[in-house]
Parts: C-alpha cells; sequence; structure tokens
C-alpha cells in the first residue's frame, strides 16, 4: 500500500504546479483486497491531474502496480482549500 501512494505522490508532484500541496492517504479494506487512494492537489491542478490523458494514465499505472501486489485500487480526488 504504502509503494503505491508513494508512486501516485512522486508522479502527480511531477505535474502540478504547486507539488508542495499534493498529498496522498490511503486505507485498505479489512481483508486487504482494495486499497482506496485518496489524492489532494491544489484547486489550481485538479484541471491538469484531471485531464482526459493525465487521469486515465495514472488509473492503469496504479492498477498495474496492485495487480503485481495482488489487491485492487481505487482512485479518488479531494482537493487542499487554498489561502
Amino acid at each position: 500500500m504504502a509503494a503505491l501512494r508513494e508512486l501516485l505522490t512522486y508522479l502527480v508532484r511531477a505535474l502540478s504546479g504547486a507539488p508542495e500541496q499534493v498529498y496522498v492517504t490511503a486505507s485498505q479494506t479489512p481483508l486487504g483486497s482494495v486499497v482506496t487512494l485518496t489524492l489532494y492537489v491544489a484547486p489550481e491542478d485538479r484541471g491538469r491531474v484531471l485531464a482526459p490523458t493525465t487521469w486515465p494514465a495514472l488509473c492503469q499505472v496504479l492498477r498495474a502496480c496492485a495487480g503485481r501486489q495482488g489487491v485492487r485500487v481505487r482512485l479518488r480526488l479531494g482537493s487542499v482549500e487554498s489561502g
């Protein structure tokens, strides 16, 4: 689970205009078969992360990595409040 979180954090920080505001939380189902990653980015980066090519690519990379670990992954998007 930590590897998935670190991978997502690394990829999104490289794309972000405010990398210091990128963070990821992870939770796992009781049986450990599904990992849910919630990605938090600055409001101005939401469009960049949700771009029609970026979001599916992130999901695909995470699914490939999760498959090697024997788990399924869900990706959600939150947002960091600017201020």
